[in-house]
């Protein structure tokens, strides 16, 4: 399944027996950072040795169809008892298959139609952490030979830059069992086709146990607001300014509008206003299907989809430039702004179009403002000669892993909504009149 890629670890022996057999001498010691991007539709992942200045992109699965060859559907099938993931669970016909599983982990548990016949016992949290299991272990298989104490995890969840701590919490117990099944001391590595009830004894004990301190655990959640920023302030492509980035997945969309400054080792990136809400291409797609079956409705509902995107889009850039609207100077470096776009629903035409033509700078009249929008595709990408078949257009869909696979260290000094206070309004006081001391 993997020999396609193993061109891409410029020589790291690939043994899947441990992480700590057989190290070569230039893998000791180095640290591999992991950017997980646990979509609702589809899962990316890449890996970024210490010290190098690419990514590499880590193919987890065999293609399939519909999706991106880098891309692993984010799909769990439960079949006889027998769990079974990604490509392999898209193609089995028979059992159950869950989808939108990440977005039955956000608040609030709406209890949706959506993957409801869940076995007693079974949650989706348990599903996610099983499918997270599976992943790590075949990247695991990929870089055999380096220590396990040098592996770290990143991985995000949309919770907006003012954490959602109950959220967080969640994703920290379902990765916390996914790392213990793979990096731990006694590890249970899920593989196709284990057993669900007996998957599901040991990987609740490891969600229950107590989340180690930030400072001594090995993987972290962020939000998925901030990995696009990182990943754009490292690319040497970008001029200082203003840019909105809009991130459209399946079940999610992430909104930022931020300002960022020259790259260096003393970067600024300022976060002024983001939000993430329940609305994706998986919205826009039982629409369509809706039209597809007559309703006469379909047409309205798709507008009106479209409005909220737009809504939000435009609220967004709104709280932004309030922060910084009672300063004349400041407020000049509203005028130009570029907007990025990442991932699969912001394909859509609708939301294309919307974006083109809703250009938010209301306080200006059109032709003073400079106003752009376009892809985003990281470019900081060690790309194997697999995707010598491939277009690179799918490449914006790694924004959010790209930065994620960016050592800590690394970031610019990001100050994000929460620590961005509104300019006080600018009070002009009279002068004095030339005869003020003469006044009692």
């Amino acid at each position: 399944m993997f020999q396609n890629i193993k061109s891409l670890f410029r020589g790291y022996k690939a043994e899947p027996e441990s992480l700590t057999e057989s190290n070569p001498p230039q893998s000791r010691g180095r640290t591999i950072i992991i950017g997980l991007d646990f979509g609702t539709h589809s899962t990316k992942t890449l890996v970024h040795w210490r010290g190098d200045k690419k990514a590499t992109i880590v193919q987890i699965d065999n293609p399939a169809e519909d999706y991106p060859w880098f891309a692993s559907p984010s799909l769990v099938r439960l079949s006889e008892g027998k769990l079974f993931f990604g490509k392999c669970a898209l193609e089995h016909t028979d059992g159950t298959l869950y989808r939108s599983l990440k977005v039955q982990l956000l608040p609030p548990l709406t209890g949706s139609s959506i993957n409801r016949d869940l076995p007693d016992g079974t949650t989706p949290d348990l599903l996610v952490s099983c499918y997270l299991s599976w992943v790590l272990n075949s990247i695991k298989k990929e870089i055999a030979g380096i220590k396990k104490e040098s592996v770290y995890l990143n991985m995000s969840a949309p919770m907006n830059h003012i954490e959602n701590e109950k959220l967080k919490t969640r994703y920290l117990q379902i990765i916390q069992a996914a790392w213990e099944s793979v990096f731990g001391e006694n590890p249970l590595p899920v593989e196709q086709g284990m057993n669900l009830t007996e998957l599901s004894l040991q990987f609740k004990a490891w969600m229950e146990l107590k989340v180690p301190d930030k400072s001594e655990r090995r993987f972290e959640v962020l939000p998925e607001t901030t990995a696009p920023i990182v990943s754009l302030s490292m690319d040497p492509r970008m001029n200082p300014g203003m840019y909105m980035i809009v991130d459209m997945g399946a079940g999610t969309t992430e909104f930022s509008i931020n300002h960022v400054d020259d790259p260096g080792a003393d970067q600024r990136v300022n976060c002024y206003e983001d939000e993430s809400i329940h609305l994706g291409g998986d919205n826009f797609e039982w629409v369509d299907n809706q039209a597809r079956s007559g309703n006469e409705y379909a047409p309205e509902k798709l507008q009106n989809l479209t409005k909220d995107f737009l809504k939000t889009f435009k609220r967004v850039w709104a709280r932004g430039y309030r922060k910084d609207c009672h300063d004349h100077t400041i407020r000049q470096g509203w005028k130009k702004l570029d907007v990025l776009l990442t991932g699969g629903g912001s394909r859509r035409r609708e939301i294309a179009r919307g974006i083109n033509v809703g250009n938010p700078i209301y306080p200006w009249p059109f032709e003073e403002t400079d106003y752009s929008v376009h892809w985003y595709e990281p470019t900081e990408l060690e790309v194997s000669e697999v995707a010598a078949n491939y277009s690179t257009k799918d490449f914006s869909l790694l924004a959010v892993a790209h930065g994620l696979s960016v050592e800590r260290m690394q970031w610019p000094n990001i100050h994000y909504p929460k620590d961005i206070e509104p300019l006080q309004p600018i009070v002009i006081k009279e002068k004095p009149s030339i005869d003020w001391y003469l006044v009692k």
